[in-house]
């Protein structure tokens, strides 16, 4: 069995410039380039092609303006020819439930440009979820930067947080013999 491993698509622009700024009031932003993917009970919604491949469900258009409107979980992906990718995560169980799959089961079932997507939405919203308050002062912390960080509510804090960059390195320590 072949694992999708590739967790860098080479083509997606994570295009943090946009972060700081409001990519809906963008001159080259309109709702059709919106491409949202909803994130319930640490689950994504698929496609089943067949037994073999899934796709990754992308809410779109007018749909997915008025989820992202209604959210406070709002995650900005990236940008992929000229598409914006964003995720929210619900509570509320959807109607459709029976189509989420937790990624640990879909990640030799999709492709790699999806799995990188996905990858990154289930990361920081596991963030997001265990950075709720403050590290300094311990109160409430709310998104910003379109999920890509953390503020303190707390006036007199205002610690900004984001997510940590861990790097791993797997080596093989060999031996050549003479």
């Amino acid at each position: 069995m072949e694992y999708n491993t590739v967790l860098n698509h080479e083509n997606v622009d994570k295009a943090s410039y946009l972060r700081e700024q409001n990519i809906f009031n963008r001159q080259d932003f309109d709702m059709g380039k919106i491409r949202l993917s909803v994130i319930w009970d640490n689950k994504f919604p698929v496609n089943i092609i067949n037994n073999n491949t899934y796709l990754a469900l992308w809410v779109s258009g007018e749909g997915a303006y008025n989820l992202i409107k209604n959210s406070n979980s709002l995650i900005f992906l990236g940008l992929l020819k000229g598409l914006f990718y964003f995720s929210i995560n619900i509570d509320a169980v959807p109607k459709n439930k029976d189509y989420y799959y937790d990624l640990r089961m879909l990640n030799p079932l999709i492709n790699n440009f999806d799995l990188t997507l996905l990858s990154t939405a289930q990361g920081i919203n596991y963030w997001h979820r265990k950075t709720m308050y403050c590290g300094i002062c311990g109160s409430l912390t709310k998104s910003d930067d379109y999920g890509n960080s953390r503020v303190c509510k707390n006036h007199d804090c205002m610690n900004k947080v984001f997510p940590r960059l861990d790097p791993a390195v797997m080596m093989l320590v060999t031996y050549k013999n003479t």
